[in-house]
């Protein structure tokens, strides 16, 4: 049902919040599954912090027993060991023609060689969704919800994204493609709408170029915020954007202000690069 909404309301003006409200509970349900039932117990006293380790049995034992209790710890290990397989599948397909993956994507040269095995994939899960929306006396609507544009979003099936011009990569979530004359980048922690626009604005065609291991981008054009928690008591005056001015008091506050952002490679990719290399030479 939550996959069903969110795919039918994604874009529709005025639904942006029951959108968000279903993508973010997609989510929410696989993190739940694989919430650590065996956690620490953080206890604070006047002076001290102290942390304890229940005992695994007796925890596992808790959670089973729980009248509340309506998800299983071993779904999200079998959904988390089944994806990988399902993406591995399609990275042993591709062999020398495979660029990069992605949790749940796959970047490869030479298109055709490929296309039967990514029908035959999805012919192969199209069976698999109708037999368990069979075994659980579900509609089959709930696995290819319509979009706002009147296209069925089948779950779980690979999709053809199109030809990219360029691509480069500096690791995983960290990537640059350009489509039809488009830049993109996906970089975790970095908002594509602020800083792909700085980008072409200060590189131009040299983008690319200027896409490495250096790349550093102002708090302004990163759409990042660092929090600050400020816990003494702070009172003064601000002004708003209309120019009106009001007097705070505030007992603790949170402080938010532009984050800069510095692109680096992390030291075992990077090692990756370079033994390849070697081995080519």
């Amino acid at each position: 049902d939550l996959y069903k909404s969110k795919t039918e309301l994604k874009g529709v003006e005025g639904k942006e919040v029951e959108y968000l409200n279903s993508k973010e509970m997609v989510n929410a349900e696989f993190g739940m599954c694989v919430t650590d039932i065996c956690r620490e117990e953080i206890e604070y006293s006047p002076f001290e912090w102290t942390a304890t380790v229940p005992d695994m049995k007796e925890a596992i034992a808790k959670v089973n027993k729980s009248i509340k209790r309506f998800l299983y710890y071993p779904w999200g290990v079998w959904i988390t060991a089944y994806a990988r397989r399902n993406l591995f599948t399609a990275i042993w397909e591709l062999g020398e023609d495979y660029v990069y993956v992605d949790t749940d994507s796959a970047k490869y040269i030479n298109y055709e060689k490929h296309e039967e095995y990514f029908n035959r994939y999805n012919r192969n899960a199209v069976k698999k969704l109708k037999a368990a929306m069979d075994y659980h006396k579900l509609a089959m609507e709930y696995v290819h919800p319509k979009n706002i544009k009147g296209q069925e979003i089948w779950l779980g099936l690979w999709d053809d994204e199109g030809v990219y011009s360029r691509f480069k990569t500096l690791g995983a979530k960290r990537y640059m493609v350009e489509k039809d004359g488009k830049i993109n980048i996906t970089v975790s922690g970095l908002n594509k709408k602020t800083a792909v626009p700085y980008l072409q604005e200060q590189y131009g065609d040299r983008i690319f170029e200027a896409f490495d291991n250096d790349l550093y981008i102002p708090g302004e054009k990163t759409g990042k915020l660092t929090h600050t928690y400020i816990d003494e008591e702070r009172e003064g005056y601000i002004t708003d954007y209309q120019g009106n001015r009001a007097r705070y008091y505030e007992k603790s506050a949170i402080h938010l202000s532009p984050a800069e952002y510095s692109l680096s490679i992390s030291q075992m990719y990077l090692d990756f690069i370079l033994g390849k290399q070697e081995l080519e030479v």
